[in-house]
C-alpha cells in the first residue's frame, strides 16, 4: 500500500486516473442534468428587461384592442358534420376607418376581379345562370340557416350570408350578386370591409411559434382542441416563467371561460415575465397572442348588415316601398359602398338597382 511519502507505484497511478475520470464524468453529467433545456436561463439586465417587458406590454393590449379575426368555414367533403377553418379570401377589401369587430362571417360569397366564389364553386360575374346557381348554394348552405319568428301578418324571417367585394368591383356586378342572393331568399347580407391595424406581425420562426402556427392552421383538428394544444405550448416554453400560463390552470368548459382566460393573459402576461427577470420566451409569448386571437388568418376586419328585399315588396315595419340604393353601372365598390354603411347604420331594408 501506497503511504504517499514516494511516488506510487505504476499500477496504483493508473487505478487513480480511472477513478478520476469517473468522477469528472459524474460531475460533468450532474451538471448537464442540472442545466435548464430552455434558452433564457440566464440573467437578464434589469434596464434591457424593463425595455422588453415594456414593449411586450403595449404589443399585447394592442393585440387585444383589434381582438379576434375570425375564419372562414368551409363544410368538410368527407363529413358533413364537421366543419373546416381556412384564412379568409384575398380580397383587396375596401378599408374602413373604424375599430374592428367580429365579421359575422357564415356562408361566404366573393366577387374579386369579376369572378364570383362560394367555396370551390366559381364563374365569371357575366354568366348569370352561374351566379344564380353560385348563390343558390351559398343560400342553402347550413353555415347560413334561416330562422323564422312572429305570427299571422307580422311573421319575419332572417336568413343572413356575408360578401366580400373588391374595391374595384363596378357597381353593376355588385347589384347582380346581390339580387342573385336575394332571389333565392336571403334576407340579410354582411359586407365585410377592411380596418387598419396598430400591431406588427411577430417573428414566427422560432422552434415554439412554429409549433403554434402548425397547431393553429390544422384544419383537421377541432378549433378547441387547437386552443388547448396552444396552452400546451405556451407552457412548456416557458418552464423558467411558468406564470405566464397561469390564466389557463385550469382546462376551461365553456367558450366563456375560455375568452377570459384569454383576456387574464392578456392583462397579465408582461408582468408576469417580469416578475421571472424575463426568463420567458417572449417570441412564444407573441406567438400565442398572434394565433390566440386568430391573426395568422389575416387581418383585422369588421362588417355591416344590411336588410335585404325584392324591389317589389313593402317595408313592414313603414308600410312604404323598400329604399333603393342606387349608383351609376360603373361605379366601383370603393365609392358605393358608402350608401351601404349609411343604410346600415340606419337599419334600412333595401334593394339595390342600377342608377339609368
Amino acid at each position: 500500500m501506497w503511504l504517499g511519502t514516494s511516488p506510487p507505484p505504476r499500477s496504483q497511478i493508473e487505478g487513480m486516473r480511472r477513478r478520476a475520470v469517473s468522477f469528472s464524468a459524474i460531475v460533468l453529467g450532474l451538471g448537464l442534468l442540472a442545466t435548464p433545456a430552455c434558452k433564457k436561463e440566464s440573467f437578464v439586465e434589469p434596464k434591457a428587461c424593463a425595455n422588453e417587458v415594456a414593449e411586450l406590454r403595449a404589443w399585447l393590449a394592442a393585440v387585444a384592442a383589434e381582438g379576434e379575426v375570425e375564419p372562414e368555414l368551409v363544410i368538410d367533403p368527407d363529413d358533413p358534420n364537421h366543419f373546416l377553418t381556412r384564412p379568409l379570401p384575398r380580397v383587396p377589401l375596401v378599408q374602413v376607418d373604424e375599430p374592428p369587430s367580429r365579421s359575422g362571417v357564415g356562408a361566404l360569397l366573393t366577387l374579386n376581379a369579376r369572378v364570383v366564389q362560394h367555396d370551390k364553386y366559381s364563374a365569371p360575374v357575366d354568366d348569370e345562370p352561374s351566379v344564380r346557381s353560385i348563390a343558390k348554394v351559398t343560400s342553402s348552405s347550413v353555415l347560413s340557416p334561416e330562422f323564422g319568428f312572429g305570427g299571422l301578418g307580422r311573421y319575419h324571417s332572417f336568413h343572413p350570408i356575408s360578401a366580400l367585394i373588391g374595391a374595384n368591383e363596378r357597381w353593376a356586378d355588385v347589384v347582380r350578386v346581390a339580387n342573385a342572393a336575394i332571389a333565392h331568399g336571403v334576407s340579410s347580407i354582411y359586407f365585410v370591409f377592411a380596418v387598419p391595424t396598430k400591431v406588427a406581425r411577430p417573428s414566427l420562426d422560432s422552434p415554439a411559434a412554429s409549433r403554434m402556427v402548425e397547431i393553429a392552421t390544422n384544419a383537421k383538428e377541432r378549433p378547441w382542441d387547437r386552443r388547448l394544444s396552444l396552452v400546451q405550448q405556451l407552457r412548456n416554453a416557458n418552464v423558467h416563467c411558468p406564470d405566464v400560463a397561469g390564466p389557463f390552470a385550469d382546462t376551461p368548459t365553456t367558450v366563456q371561460r375560455s375568452d377570459e382566460q384569454l383576456a387574464e393573459f392578456f392583462a397579465r402576461a408582461s408582468s408576469a415575465h417580469q416578475r421571472c427577470q424575463c426568463r420567458g420566451d417572449v417570441a412564444a409569448i407573441r406567438a400565442f397572442a398572434w394565433t390566440r386571437n386568430g391573426r395568422h388568418w389575416g387581418g383585422p376586419v369588421t362588417a355591416h348588415e344590411v336588410r335585404v328585399s325584392p324591389q317589389e315588396h313593402i317595408d313592414a315595419n313603414t308600410g312604404r316601398a323598400v329604399e333603393e340604393i342606387k349608383a351609376p353601372k360603373d361605379a366601383t365598390w370603393q365609392v358605393a359602398h358608402r350608401q351601404i354603411i349609411d343604410a346600415a347604420k340606419r337599419k334600412a331594408l333595401i334593394s339595390f338597382a342600377v342608377a339609368p
